[in-house]
């Protein structure tokens, strides 16, 4: 045990001792000082412990954007377990295979969530039930903080996965921290500094808006989930609460543009941490026109914790994804041959290869998931002793040592900010036996942001919206095909495969 490792919760803890009556959070109307979230998440800690919580234990929470989830975050880590945020609109299958998979015995629930549907094994509590009913003069009493370690378990985020059922990652303690540590040096944060929280929980960019964030003595503005749909309204709350940090993808900056032609929006925000998607070049001039933000293009897998690499482009000409961020490296090898043999490392500017990352930013793993685990985290042929992450994401090297991003290795995409594997839509559209053969593909629209469009041929007696409605119970919405194409038979090329160019010829000509 490293006795001198200070996590999260203890950088925290000292922004409630020098800052106890510091605004910690904002929903609607409703705010909380930090003294009075560390109280309620204290509550929630000692509540979880009672009731038998270990070290490494997993504890699902399922709740609407709201203060209380924000505390249930903090109350988890405080007892020393590792969170798992479960989407409340997730199909039941998902959410199911998803505390199996984890071993998750315990759901921190929202009281306002109704999903009776749910046939799960492990213990629901009510977060509401928790603070209405909490004994504080035994609290007092017995309550002891867990010592966390570098190596204990934060959290662990479900995504989409190559082989048709999601994938547990595995964030550990000293990977959080020294995002906190990569951040600080980029974003030069100040106590009462507000920051946006309009990411859901279950995608790990959330991490900053919460558990970097109240480390470091901002007042987190919390968006209702209803209301990221509704630009209006997120002009309107972003201008009202002087809003300083925001991290979007491009595509909600877009979205917002068509609402604020002149992006108002942005008058008064300091910065802009653009992430989840390719930041186009176009859209960055668009943004120094109108605002005097400093624009950040920030890159990172999940398995890498949130971000790995950085690039301020307040002043660049072209959009690249920058240099590592702090104790993280990045190497380029040929595809596919960093774990093969002797691979030829690619050094030379402008020649694209597959993207490696290494140092203190990585995963622990996938969890219960060895196979998975061993073939995306690899030795370092250039050093034995070092576990570098195969991101799948192709790039090349610009003349000043930045990053260029070039695009995915494989079908993974990111529509909207949601990382998606488009096989694991297929799997699921062939599972339902309402196909012959079925192909996804995330189309490029004419206003740069992508959809996805599945091609198929169906059985006799099948209409098309046969299988929406399966989709809709296996898929989050998010993963929904917008545009379906029945074709008479699959276009095959030269090797014996479906051609896909040949595919978007058909959405062209169904246009």
């Amino acid at each position: 045990m490293d006795e001198n490792f200070k996590a999260i919760t203890e950088y925290f803890k000292d922004i409630v001792s020098a800052f106890p009556h510091e605004i910690a959070a904002i929903y609607h109307e409703e705010k909380i000082s930090y003294k009075e979230f560390d109280e309620l998440s204290d509550i929630i800690s000692y509540t979880l412990i009672d009731r038998g919580i270990k070290k490494g234990d997993v504890i699902g929470i399922m709740m609407n954007q709201s203060i209380e989830m924000l505390a249930g975050i903090f109350g988890v880590l405080k007892a020393g377990a590792a969170f798992m945020p479960i989407d409340a609109e997730f199909p039941a299958d998902r959410i199911k295979y998803m505390c199996t998979n984890s071993k998750t015995s315990i759901i921190l629930r929202d009281g306002n969530i109704n999903r009776n549907d749910l046939d799960l094994s492990c213990t629901q509590i009510f977060i509401n039930d928790i603070v209405s009913s909490f004994d504080k003069s035994i609290f007092n009493k017995n309550y002891l903080p867990i010592k966390l370690c570098g190596n204990d378990l934060a959290y662990v985020i479900y995504t989409s996965g190559s082989t048709g059922v999601p994938k547990g990652v595995m964030i550990e303690h000293s990977a959080v921290i020294n995002l906190n540590i990569g951040m600080k040096e980029i974003v030069d944060f100040h106590v009462g500094m507000k920051i946006l929280g309009n990411t859901r929980y279950v995608f790990d960019v959330f991490i900053v808006e919460s558990l970097i964030a109240l480390a470091n003595g901002l007042n987190v503005v919390l968006i209702d989930w209803s209301e990221q749909r509704n630009p209006k309204k997120i002009i309107k709350i972003m201008k009202k609460h002087q809003i300083d940090i925001v991290q979007m993808t491009p595509s909600a900056i877009t979205f917002y543009n068509i609402y604020d032609n002149d992006l108002k929006i942005f008058n008064n925000v300091k910065y802009i941490l653009v992430a989840g998607e390719a930041f186009r070049l176009s859209l960055l001039e668009l943004l120094k026109k109108y605002t005097n933000a400093r624009i950040f293009n920030l890159y990172g897998p999940t398995e890498g914790t949130v971000y790995a690499t950085y690039s301020e482009l307040t002043e660049k000409a072209d959009v690249d994804i920058g240099k590592p961020l702090k104790n993280i490296s990045a190497y380029i090898f040929e595809e596919g041959n960093a774990c093969q043999g002797i691979p030829r490392q690619i050094t030379e500017i402008g020649i694209p290869g597959e993207l490696y990352i290494g140092g203190a930013c990585l995963a622990r793993g996938y969890l219960y998931n060895e196979k998975l685990t061993r073939e995306s985290f690899v030795k370092n042929p250039l050093n034995n002793e070092e576990i570098i992450y195969k991101t799948g994401d192709i790039v090349k090297w610009l003349p000043e040592g930045d990053l260029y991003f070039v695009g995915r290795k494989d079908d993974q995409v990111k529509i909207r900010g949601f990382r998606i594997e488009l096989s694991e839509i297929e799997k699921s559209v062939l599972e339902s036996e309402l196909v012959f053969q079925a192909v996804i593909i995330a189309v490029d629209n004419e206003d740069l942001d992508k959809y996805l469009c599945l091609f198929y041929k169906l059985k006799t007696g099948v209409a098309k919206t046969d299988i929406i409605n399966y989709l809709k119970k296996k898929l989050p919405d998010y993963m929904i095909p917008s545009t379906y194409i029945e074709i008479e038979s699959m276009p095959m090329n030269d090797s014996n495969k479906i051609d896909k160019k040949e595919l978007l010829n058909y959405l062209r000509e169904e246009r």
